[in-house]
C-alpha cells in the first residue's frame, strides 16, 4: 500500500506504540550510548515504535565542521553518502529544520513545499528511491556549537500523531542520550591520550586487572620486555626467572588491588629484578589506583599499574632546569634526583643521608609545586621532566 495518510490520522497496518513499550526501549537508550557508534544503536532500539527500519542521525559542529556526523539505519550506502555529501543551503527540508527551537517536532510535510517540482534534484534523486519521502523529525540541540537532529523516515505514509506523541515522550531521554555519549567520546578521547602519553617518553607501563593479568601495555614495556633479562610478559601474565620474585611480585599486585579506594595517595611498592647481563637490576613500580582521576584515564577494569625502569638506561633528570621550572629548593631537587633514580622513599632517605620523615615532608611541597597528588604521578612527571636533557630539547618550547 503506498497511499499516503493525513497528519494525524491513524495508522491501519500498525497499532499505536504501547507505554508498556517505553522502559525497555529507554534501557536499550541508555545502554547505547556506552557503545563505540551510539546513535546507531539508538536508531535501531527506537525505529520499530514508529513503524519503520531507516531514521537519520545529523549532528553539525560549528566550531568544527570536519567533526560533524551523520548516522543512519536503512538507508543504502550510495545514499546515504549522497545524504552526506549534499549541499544543506540548496536543501529545502535542511534550511525549514535548522531554525526550529530546541525539543520541536514536526512531519516533513510539515516542512516542505507542496509543488513537487520545486523540491530540488535531491528529493528525485536520494528521497524517493532511498524511500525516504515521509519523516518525523525532532531537534535535539541547536546552539552556537551544536546542531543536533534525528528523524525517523519512511516511503509509503506519512506518520501518525500517536508517533509524534511517542516521539514527545523519547525527547528528554534522548536529549540526555546525546550528552553522555557525547562525555563518554571526550572520556575516552582523553584516555586514549593520557595512555599515549607514556609512549612519547619512553616510559614502560603494564595496566593490570585485579587478577594480575594485563590489559594494557605502552609499546616501551613490549619493547623492554621483549628483550629483558630475568623477566617477561606471556599470555598477559609477567613471569620471572627467579621462584621467590615471582612470589613477591604476586604479593605486591594483591597488595595493591586490595589497597585504599579512597583517594589517599599510596605509596607504590617496589620490587628490584637482577638480571644475569649486567649488574644494575630493573625497577618494578607496583601502583594501586586509589584516585578517581586515575581510574578515568586508565582502561576499564583497571586493579593496578606496573611502571618499569631500566637502571642502566635511565635518563638523568636536568636538575637545575628542573629546579627552575618548579621552583625548587636544592633540597627539593635533590629529593627528586634521588627518588627518580632509587624508585623508593627509603632508598633515597638512605643516599641523601636524611629520614624517612624529611623525605616525606618535603614531598608533600613537592606534590604542590608539581601539582601531582601520589608519588606515582610525581613519577611519571618527572619521567616526562627527564625529556628535558636530551639532545635537541628546548625548553622554551615544552
Amino acid at each position: 500500500m503506498n497511499a499516503s495518510i493525513a497528519p494525524g490520522a491513524q495508522d491501519p497496518d500498525r497499532r499505536p506504540p504501547e507505554m508498556a513499550d517505553l522502559p525497555g526501549i529507554l534501557q536499550a537508550i541508555y545502554a547505547a550510548t556506552l557503545r563505540p557508534d551510539p546513535w546507531l544503536g539508538i536508531m535501531t532500539a527506537t525505529a520499530p515504535l514508529f513503524g519503520t527500519g531507516k531514521a537519520l542521525f545529523l549532528q553539525v559542529d560549528r566550531i568544527m565542521p570536519s567533526a560533524s556526523a551523520t548516522d543512519a539505519i536503512g538507508i543504502a550506502p550510495e545514499y546515504l553518502q549522497a545524504i552526506r555529501n549534499r549541499n544543506l543551503d540548496q536543501d529545502a527540508i535542511w534550511q525549514a529544520v535548522l531554525p526550529l527551537p530546541v525539543g520541536s517536532i514536526r512531519r516533513t510535510t510539515e516542512l516542505r513545499v507542496g509543488d513537487e517540482s520545486a523540491r530540488g534534484p535531491l528529493y528525485h534523486q536520494v528521497t524517493v528511491p532511498a524511500g525516504l519521502q515521509f519523516g518525523l523529525c525532532a531537534n535535539l540541540e541547536n546552539n552556537a556549537a551544536y546542531f543536533a537532529n534525528i528523524a525517523f523516515l519512511r516511503s509509503d505514509r506519512d506518520f501518525t500523531d500517536d508517533a509524534k506523541a511517542m516521539l514527545h515522550l523519547l525527547v528528554p531521554h534522548l536529549q540526555t542520550a546525546l550528552q553522555l555519549s557525547r562525555h563518554i567520546a571526550l572520556a575516552e578521547a582523553g584516555r586514549r591520550e593520557a595512555l599515549l602519553r607514556f609512549d612519547r617518553v619512553r616510559q614502560s607501563m603494564v595496566v593490570l586487572d585485579r587478577s594480575g593479568y594485563a590489559i594494557y601495555s605502552s609499546q616501551a614495556a613490549l619493547e623492554l620486555l621483549r628483550q629483558a633479562d630475568g623477566m617477561s610478559l606471556r599470555f598477559g601474565r609477567f613471569i620471572f626467572r627467579d621462584i621467590a620474585l615471582q612470589t613477591e611480585f604476586e604479593r605486591l599486585v594483591r597488595l595493591a588491588v586490595a589497597g585504599p579506594h579512597d583517594e589517599r595517595s599510596h605509596p607504590p611498592y617496589r620490587l628490584r629484578v637482577p638480571r644475569l647481563s649486567q649488574p644494575s637490576p630493573y625497577g618494578l613500580s607496583v601502583i594501586t589506583i586509589s584516585r578517581s582521576t586515575d581510574r578515568a584515564l586508565l582502561p576499564e577494569g583497571a586493579g593496578c599499574m606496573v611502571l618499569i625502569h631500566d637502571m642502566a638506561g635511565l635518563t638523568p633528570l636536568p636538575v637545575d632546569r628542573l629546579a627552575w621550572l618548579y621552583d625548587l629548593t636544592p633540597a627539593e631537587a635533590r629529593i627528586c634526583e634521588a627518588l627518580y633514580r632509587t624508585g623508593s622513599i627509603d632508598a633515597a632517605a638512605l643516599e641523601l643521608h636524611l629520614t624517612r620523615h624529611t623525605v616525606r615532608s618535603h614531598l608533600k611541597t613537592i606534590f604542590v609545586k608539581f601539582g601531582v597528588g601520589t608519588q606515582g604521578q610525581l613519577m611519571q612527571r618527572l619521567a616526562n621532566s627527564a625529556r628535558l636533557a636530551e639532545p635537541g630539547i628546548d625548553l622554551l618550547r615544552q
